[in-house]
């Protein structure tokens, strides 16, 4: 188990430090990760503080496909090569049991994230008073012009 914890360490450090959207703060080109600038034009507002929080989302579930990736290829080989030995064997089931799991419990947290944002997002909130607290004036009657969603 040692080894693979050296692995993901290693990968993920690889990532943080040699990944461009670290370097220079966009996960995608041309979006950056912090989405305001403080200008007029580009408000640091409640708007923003969504738009980055599904930008840091977006980053984290690109890295748990990386390192899910990774896992998975690593027990590959370690059952490739384990020539009958059952015990790397076992150790191959093991990190593809817990590669998946934790590939599933990540997309899972994203899913709880994304339902809470769109929950956030959404013409009932904005008609809330919970909207008064965290939104401003103009950014409640901008959002209460949103066309409700159709009901299915």
């Amino acid at each position: 188990m040692r080894p693979i914890i050296i692995l993901a360490t290693a990968v993920l450090i690889f990532v943080a430090l040699a990944a461009p959207f670290s370097a220079q703060a966009a996960w995608v080109p041309g979006q950056p990760v912090v989405p305001c600038d403080g200008s007029t034009a580009k408000p640091c507002d409640f708007n923003a503080l969504i738009v980055l929080a599904n930008n840091i989302i977006s980053i984290a579930i690109y890295l748990a496909i990386l390192v899910a990736v990774a896992m998975f290829a690593y027990a590959g080989f370690l059952y490739l090569t384990s020539a009958g030995d059952t015990g790397k064997m076992k150790q191959a089931h093991t990190i593809f049991t817990n590669a998946a799991v934790g590939f599933i419990f990540v997309l899972a947290a994203w899913l709880i994230i994304t339902l809470i944002l769109s929950a956030l997002a959404s013409r009932e909130f904005c008609q809330s008073g919970a909207a008064k607290i965290v939104m401003s004036e103009a950014q409640i009657t901008e959002c209460l012009k949103k066309k409700p969603a159709a009901s299915p």
